[in-house]
């Protein structure tokens, strides 16, 4: 097994564990405090999932650079009190998708990492955009899967980056090649 096919087996039982429950970390003293006190619509799915709608958007474009035109389809991680989101950011003139960082005490107000973008296209896999970031931390490692988009110029989507400081990213290439002709980028 290669070092890529053990890094895609660890983050597959590290999500599986996530999606069962196990994290430790379901949801933060400040967001339960606005549940409490009726700031949220909420929806009960079972003992331990909840669901939290916010009337409006937590996130808004801003500035004329990379992220002039949206911001959308985060990942965040809870750590030591802090809400850290990687998002999905476009510009007006840039046509392609970077990722950004921003950290919150509340998940309500976020503070946007001023060296942004942490990630973007860089390689031919990924020349029009970074897209779709979901991660993770093992140990004290952070594993970030994202789409890279080249509009289905090579077979795969799915990359990787690690960093240890959710600043500065090391990618790893696309990790993921599809193994039949319905699975493969369009």
């Amino acid at each position: 097994m290669g070092n890529k096919e053990l890094i895609l087996t660890i983050l597959i039982i590290f999500f599986s564990k996530q999606s069962l429950g196990q994290s430790q970390d379901r949801i933060p003293s400040e967001i339960q405090r606005k549940i409490d006190d009726g700031n949220f619509e909420t929806h009960i799915f079972s003992e331990d999932d909840i669901f939290l709608k916010y009337p409006e958007p937590i996130m808004k474009p801003e500035g004329t650079d990379f992220e002039s035109k949206a911001v959308y389809n985060p990942t965040v991680i809870f750590e030591d009190g802090t809400i850290n989101m990687i998002y999905r950011a476009e510009g007006e003139e840039t046509g392609t998708g970077v990722l950004a960082l921003a950290f919150s005490k509340d998940g309500m107000n976020f503070e946007r990492y001023k060296h942004n973008p942490i990630i973007k296209p860089e390689f031919d896999y990924e020349v029009f955009g970074c897209e779709d970031p979901r991660i993770v931390k093992i140990e004290e490692t952070y594993y970030l899967t994202y789409v890279g988009n080249d509009h289905g110029r090579t077979p795969g989507d799915i990359c990787l980056a690690t960093s240890r400081d959710l600043r500065k990213w090391e990618k790893h290439g696309e990790i993921i090649q599809p193994a039949h002709n319905w699975n493969r980028s369009k």
